[in-house]
């Protein structure tokens, strides 16, 4: 189903919110010719004819209580998805990685502040992937492949009784990455590699590295991008999903040997 087809369905739709008050969805204002202009400047590829037509019609969703004023006011909050989804990144505002997604837009945001980012690239074949960026735990969960299938679990989302998807990223697969640390490549696994790009990555990394490779990643899959708290450093092979962290060595001197240059105390 297209993104214009599965808005036009949003627009209106009723469900109960988390109070059980009834509440609906309505879609955000598209943007000005001007206002798309500007946005394609902010963007790493080129709008799609799809995507210009999509934000021309609405530039993302709200939800509503109806009877508060003019349309409804956006105070359904929802724990998952706040009260807006913003195609452009505007209006969430949530945890960021801008160290490994610099072009990534935070499209919904959670209770918590956790986000739903939009993974784009130069590359990027569409409006994705979806992840899951998590601050408490700080990890990072593959979601979904496309804006659309991620709209299609949030109105699957709204009133449901059953745990969605949604819920189940943000309440059982964050926490299970965090505690199962899943495994990682060393870096002289990925040197010993018969992938191209995974040489390659290493060859820009140093020992102590380990690498996730989220390349043909499935929904639930992830990796903690803090893994070894604030002291943690992070990297990304090119626009592909292949990321990699490292403990800081902590510099434990006392300021005059700093001053005199002698040897560091390893972490």
């Amino acid at each position: 189903m297209s993104l214009a087809a599965i808005l036009a369905e949003f627009d209106g739709f009723e469900f109960a919110d988390c109070a059980g008050r009834r509440s609906l969805v309505r879609l955000l204002p598209g943007l000005s010719e001007q206002e798309l202009k500007e946005f394609s400047l902010r963007v790493p590829l080129a709008l799609s004819k799809e995507m210009e037509q999509v934000l021309a019609l609405a530039q993302g969703l709200k939800l509503v209580r109806p009877g508060k004023g003019k349309g409804g006011e956006p105070d359904a909050f929802d724990s998952a998805i706040g009260s807006f989804v913003d195609f452009t990144g505007r209006l969430a505002c949530g945890q960021v990685l801008e160290e490994i997604m610099p072009d990534g837009l935070s499209i919904a945001s959670d209770e918590c502040g956790n986000s739903w980012t939009v993974d784009l690239t130069a590359s990027s074949p569409c409006w994705g992937p979806v992840l899951y960026v998590c601050h408490d735990p700080p990890v990072v969960v593959f979601h979904c492949q496309t804006l659309e299938s991620f709209l299609l679990q949030i109105k699957g989302h709204l009133g449901a009784r059953q745990q969605s998807p949604l819920a189940q990223t943000r309440d059982v697969l964050a926490p299970a990455i965090w505690s199962k640390n899943p495994s990682y490549l060393s870096r002289q696994d990925c040197l010993c590699s018969d992938d191209p790009q995974l040489r390659a990555f290493a060859l820009e990394l140093d020992d102590g590295y380990l690498v996730c490779d989220l390349r043909n990643a499935s929904s639930g899959d992830g990796f903690a991008w803090g893994r070894f708290g604030a002291d943690t450093i992070l990297k990304r092979y090119d626009s592909k999903l292949l990321f990699a962290c490292k403990r800081v060595m902590s510099d434990r001197r006392p300021w005059w040997k700093k001053l005199f240059g002698s040897a560091p105390d390893r972490a």
